[in-house]
Parts: structure tokens; sequence; C-alpha cells
């Protein structure tokens, strides 16, 4: 596989001379794509600034439980590569999302070829949301599934919520699109009354 990519100089005089654009003929890189998609994730604080240094002490304190090292890389933007040092601790940092700076969401997306850190455009996030009031009967996965369907993709069900450890709301971390507006609430009603 090899890519073509033209990239016009920013140069005002070039714009003006006219001047041909530079083509350059980049080989393979299938394995280093491999290797980016197991140890790599991108993320983002969203809200507003966290300086790197205040990341990197947040998230050693939170990630006590990987094995390996983490690597941070800064892409500009506010975005940063995060290399592990295995793939295993990249995939627990991952699953167990949604994480918070400061009570602002921590983005985490894989790895993806040609990340380009101005075009990226945060659209979703992952949140917790609360369901008071369910009888304990609908405590079961499938049921807050079907009910967090219309706010969101289910990312995951809190452990406490399928013990049913605690009696006043159910926990569901939803993916949700910010570019729509959300339910302001969900009525369930049950055939028969």
């Amino acid at each position: 596989m090899t890519l073509q990519r033209s990239f016009q100089l920013g140069s005002p005089l070039n714009r003006c001379l006219s001047l041909p654009s530079l083509t350059l003929q980049i080989p393979s890189l299938e394995i280093q794509f491999d290797e980016f998609t197991a140890y790599c994730l991108f993320g983002k604080v969203w809200g507003e600034l966290v300086p790197l240094p205040a990341i990197i002490h947040h998230t050693h304190n939170d990630w006590k439980f990987i094995k390996g090292q983490v690597d941070y890389v800064d892409l500009s933007n506010e975005w940063i590569l995060l290399r592990f040092a295995n793939s295993q601790d990249k995939t627990l940092v991952y699953d167990q999302r949604p994480w918070y700076l400061n009570g602002l969401n921590f983005i985490l997306l894989p790895w993806g070829p040609f990340f380009d850190p101005y075009d990226i455009v945060i659209t979703r996030v992952d949140q917790w949301v609360r369901i008071p009031r369910l009888p304990l009967e609908f405590w079961e996965a499938e049921y807050p599934r079907d009910l967090v369907k219309h706010v969101g993709e289910v990312i995951k069900i809190d452990q406490s919520t399928l013990l049913r450890l605690n009696g006043k709301f159910i926990r569901v971390c939803v993916n949700i699109d910010i570019t729509r507006p959300l339910p302001d609430s969900i009525n369930v009603s049950r055939v028969g009354g």
C-alpha cells in the first residue's frame, strides 16, 4: 500500500507565484498501524485546558491497576497520544471509561491512522446516566439497555446496579451524541397498568 499526500507550502509568496504542490510517496505503514492500534489511544480533556503535567499526575493516580508504563505525547490542540507498554493496559483503561479530571470528561478514542488534532471535533462523550424509581425487577442488564437506547449507545452497566447493591437508582454508562438534544425524561409504562 502506498499513500500519496499533497502539501501546499504555506508561504504567501508560493501562493502568489502559483508554484506546484509537493507530492510525497510514503511507503507502506501497515506494520506500524498494527503497533499503534495495539498500544495507543488518543486523549483530550473536554471542557477546558488542563496542563499535560496535571493529566499525567491524575491518570497515574487513577490507573494504578495497570502494570506497565504510559508515555504521553503532546499532539497539540490539547490532544495527547497515550502509548501503553502493553496492549492489556490499553484495553483495561479504555474499557473502564469514562474517566474524569477535575470534574471534566477525559475523552479517550481508539488510535486511528492520519489523526489530525485540528480536524477532530468531539461530538460524543461517555457519561454516567442515573435512572431513579425503577423497580428492582427491571435491574437486569437488558432493561436498562432498552431504557437508554434513545439517549445513546450503552458502554456498560454499573456493577452495583447489576448486583442490586444500591436501591435508589441504576447507573448506566452511555456514549452520548452531544450535537443532539437529550430527552428531559423517559416515561416507562408496563402493559396492564
